[in-house]
């Protein structure tokens, strides 16, 4: 019994301690809405209710430049609008909706080894709701929250080559590469062999991607900047670049539209003949992208005449 104990408490000890270094940084996030919601989930139209909105970096890097904008109501100064009597911290409102934006020093990562949190922003603002109709019932008003940061995902594969004597005279088995992830909402798998064989004269290396959208969100190209609103058929694309051992592959430019959550790249590399019965080439893919996450809150806005 003492035994069991005594394995139970180092048990907890590992595990508590395993936990202080997890909940920091998100694999497959970068920017992320913490929180959206309003204080009351419904309110009188000659009242106030307050909107919240945090936003916290949650991934392995330092964003640049974030943009959030708040939209789903007209927001101005007429009474037949939404009004934002007071916004802390202060924020542009551009008609109809609202938008800032985070410098890069106030959206710096987790750091796990120092048990450090990544930073954030948050944001409250008091509304006065709209003036409602006499006799009308509740009506539900929705808002939405859009994160949009520019970010890239770098990944490694090590792919090895080896010689046609190499390969007949040790029965060399090849594997599926493993392909290194850094965290973040795209993710890049290298499809195929780790293990590739020479041929006698020089060739050409293919190399095959899987692009993956984790985020649950939708990314676009940089060359397209973060907007309120984003085109349809800007959606769901990021450029890819690809290296072997530092020299560009070739990859037809690199854009990659991602359907129903993947996408495909096809590149290629000039190799000559192995000049040793192995060698490994160091592959590195980045994606490079904006990418958009978003969430919704409502509150329920009555005439202060029905109560």
């Amino acid at each position: 019994m003492k035994k069991f104990l005594f394995l139970a408490l180092i048990l907890s000890i590992v595990f508590a301690s395993g936990c202080s270094d997890t909940g920091y940084m998100v694999q497959n996030s970068g920017g992320v809405i913490q929180d959206f919601s309003f204080d009351f989930g419904s309110v009188y139209d000659d009242d106030t209710v307050v909107l919240t909105v945090e936003v916290q970096n949650v991934g392995g890097k330092q964003i640049s430049t974030t943009d959030i904008y708040v939209y789903g109501q007209t927001t101005g100064a007429s009474t037949d609008v939404w009004q934002v009597t007071q916004a802390m911290p202060a924020v542009t409102q551009q008609v109809p909706y609202i938008h800032d934006s985070l410098a890069a020093a106030e959206f710096m990562p987790p750091d796990a080894e120092q048990g450090v949190p990544g930073e954030g922003k948050i944001y409250t603002f008091v509304l006065q709701p709209p003036d409602m109709l006499d006799g009308i019932p509740a009506v539900r008003q929705d808002f939405y929250a859009r994160l949009c940061f520019p970010y890239s995902t770098s990944t490694l594969t090590q792919v090895e080559l080896t010689s046609k004597n190499e390969m007949r005279a040790s029965q060399v088995t090849s594997t599926a590469a493993d392909t290194i992830n850094a965290a973040g909402p795209i993710q890049i798998e290298l499809k195929g062999q780790k293990n590739i064989r020479s041929m006698a004269v020089g060739t050409e290396l293919p190399l095959v991607f899987s692009v993956r959208d984790v985020g649950g969100g939708f990314a676009t190209l940089q060359s397209d900047a973060c907007s309120v609103d984003t085109d349809t058929t800007d959606r769901n694309w990021v450029n890819v670049a690809v290296t072997v051992d530092g020299v560009a592959a070739d990859c037809d430019g690199g854009d990659v539209l991602i359907r129903k959550g993947e996408g495909t790249i096809y590149c290629t590399y000039a190799f000559g003949a192995a000049g040793a019965p192995k060698t490994n080439f160091r592959v590195v893919a980045t994606a490079n992208y904006n990418y958009y996450v978003e969430s919704a809150a409502s509150v329920h806005v009555q005439d202060s005449a029905l109560d």
